[in-house]
């Protein structure tokens, strides 16, 4: 197995992704400026979901069982 990449690194690796999807996507349908932006934000959005939704599973499921809202006593 890999070496687990740390947050800074895995942010990193989605945002040159997304440029590259972007840049392609732009190049194979030769769009305007402005559709270049929205695709652009909609890359952006989606590796911004994928990279917290990603974070999220991790740290709820850390030894297979979901983790209990700080503060919270038995009664939770």
């Amino acid at each position: 197995m890999g070496k687990k990449l740390g947050r800074p690194q895995r942010l990193a690796l989605i945002i040159a992704g997304e440029i590259i999807v972007v840049t392609a996507i732009i190049v194979a349908f030769e769009l305007s400026m402005r559709d270049a932006l929205i695709a652009s934000a909609v890359a952006g959005w989606l590796g911004l979901e994928a990279f917290f939704s990603a974070r999220r599973q991790r740290s709820s499921l850390t030894d297979g069982t979901p983790k209990k809202p700080r503060g919270a006593g038995p009664w939770a």
